[in-house]
């Protein structure tokens, strides 16, 4: 017997990344100036792409940014 738990959404939200699962909502990062999702990249089935890119600008005047991408093999 499989449980499966209610729907998760991720969302972007001025700069926030954020978890929402049965109505509540959880800051995973902050300083996020991109997130894109790519389901069945070229040649990838089967496979979800999450791509993160942030930004930040510290009190000193250094920019710092970082990029990533994750690749997730769906399953179900």
């Amino acid at each position: 017997n499989k449980t499966f738990s209610s729907d998760i959404t991720y969302s972007l939200n001025n700069g926030q990344l954020i978890r929402t699962q049965d109505s509540q909502n959880k800051v995973l990062a902050t300083d996020v100036k991109d997130l894109t999702f790519d389901n069945h990249p070229v040649g990838l089935s089967g496979i979800l792409k999450i791509y993160i890119k942030t930004e930040r600008v510290t009190l000193g005047g250094l920019d710092l940014s970082a990029q990533f991408s994750i690749y997730i093999k769906l399953r179900n």
